[in-house]
């Protein structure tokens, strides 16, 4: 249970922070994106 509430305010955060820096941070979006992956989730390029 703690671990599903963990990921889910990672993906709010994420989901935040990607709108935030969206604008040319694509660095930022790549670790997410491995950190993520890593994680077993994919989130699209496209932020949908």
């Amino acid at each position: 249970m703690k671990f599903t509430v963990a990921i889910t305010c990672l993906l709010l955060i994420y989901s935040c922070l990607y709108r935030h820096f969206a604008d040319g941070n694509s660095e930022y979006e790549q670790v997410a994106q491995r950190y993520l992956a890593k994680t077993g989730l994919k989130i699209p390029a496209n932020g949908e």
